[in-house]
């Protein structure tokens, strides 16, 4: 026999806000990826001063750039899986699993780190290879991601919402 429950509206809100977050901030790290490949000048400069002479020699500019633009992309690819995860916790969250309770906790962890981030958008100096409209736009991003986040943790922070994380359906035999 299964549990059938009614979702809270916060609920629903809550997993639309997240899955909005998590395309944004997929956005921005496409925006970032791009930034990174059209500015690897100081990449390429920090490896050089971390390798020694003879490394240096074996490898020539062109790949040292190779190197930095993988090393962008290979990042980027990072944080979109993180953002995978993100978004697997809202489903979880949102289904009410077992997990709910801590899919949310999660969310909210997240929640607060876009919120950081939005705030030190404004501290950010762009370099100068990298066109400023793109940095416009990814700082837009940025921030919209950031007011989501939050509006996505006061959703989950709901009374429904935390009741709803809380109960689990009970599982049949």
């Amino acid at each position: 026999m299964t549990d059938v429950r009614e979702r809270p509206e916060t609920v629903s809100l809550t997993l639309t806000l997240w899955l909005w977050v998590v395309a944004g901030e997929m956005l921005h790290q496409v925006f970032n990826i791009i930034g990174g490949l059209l500015n690897t000048g100081e990449l390429r400069s920090v490896a050089r001063e971390t390798m020694s002479e003879e490394q240096l020699k074996m490898l020539s500019e062109q790949q040292l750039t190779i190197i930095a633009g993988a090393s962008v992309v290979f990042a980027g690819f990072i944080a979109m899986a993180v953002m995978g995860i993100v978004a697997w916790t809202a489903r979880s969250f949102w289904k009410g699993q077992k997990g709910a309770e801590n899919s949310r906790r999660f969310l909210t962890f997240f929640a607060a780190f876009f919120a950081m981030r939005g705030l030190f958008v404004f501290e950010l100096a762009t370099t100068g290879s990298v066109p400023l409209a793109l940095a416009l736009v990814d700082g837009i991003t940025q921030l919209l991601v950031a007011v989501l986040a939050v509006l996505a943790a006061l959703f989950g922070g709901k009374k429904e919402s935390v009741e709803w994380a809380r109960t689990t359906p009970s599982e049949s035999p």
